[in-house]
């Protein structure tokens, strides 16, 4: 029975200390995925026009303050965890605001011209009227 605990035991450290090399670098993927999940959602929101081209460029400019803090953090080589906590924050609130104007009444569209087909949107005198006749 105590062979059994000793070797689960052991089985369990070892497994755990394999996974901690596996773990040291989500940090810096789980940031640049973030900041990369963002730049799309910021693009869709131009394509499907709920984003007008003002708040996109307010929210890239966003992005842009974000990556140069994390390069100047960066400059060292290492990003400590109070650093790591910063960029999270900043890109939480950048999460945020991207949610927030996606989804004000705001809409541009002027996407309809370049990614619908004419035939999908009827010009105003296409209609037909013979419910007049």
């Amino acid at each position: 029975m105590k062979h059994t605990t000793l070797i689960g035991a052991l089985a369990l450290v070892l497994g755990l200390s394999g996974a901690a090399p596996a773990f040291a670098h989500t940090g810096h993927e789980r940031i640049d995925q973030r900041q990369e999940r963002q730049a799309r959602r910021i693009e869709h929101g131009i394509d499907n026009g709920s984003l007008t081209h003002r708040e996109a460029k307010k929210l890239r400019k966003q992005q842009r303050r974000i990556r140069k803090l994390e390069r100047k953090m960066r400059a060292d080589g290492h990003l400590e965890k109070r650093e790591r906590r910063t960029l999270q924050s900043r890109l939480d609130q950048a999460s945020d605001r991207i949610y927030r104007l996606k989804h004000n009444d705001h809409r541009d569209h002027s996407h309809r011209e370049r990614y619908w087909d004419d035939d999908r949107w009827p010009s105003r005198w296409s209609w037909s009227y013979s419910w007049r006749d």
